[in-house]
């Protein structure tokens, strides 16, 4: 299984950084947490570039 979910329903926080949503992406039995930039995107144009990645890559198979 693969996925990417957003913890905290998505709420922001700042890391020093910037404004993040913590986030994990898991393969199998692997899981990774992530800290998501949302200074430049919010959660919807991610899930949209990450859809569309995933599509593109389906189409080239």
């Amino acid at each position: 299984m693969f996925g990417i979910f957003f913890k905290d329903k998505g709420t922001s926080f700042d890391n020093g950084y910037g404004m993040h949503i913590l986030a994990s992406i898991s393969l199998g039995e692997y899981v990774e947490e992530l800290h998501i930039p949302i200074d430049y995107w919010g959660i919807e144009e991610y899930k949209n570039s990450w859809a569309t990645s995933i599509a593109d890559g389906i189409e080239k198979k």
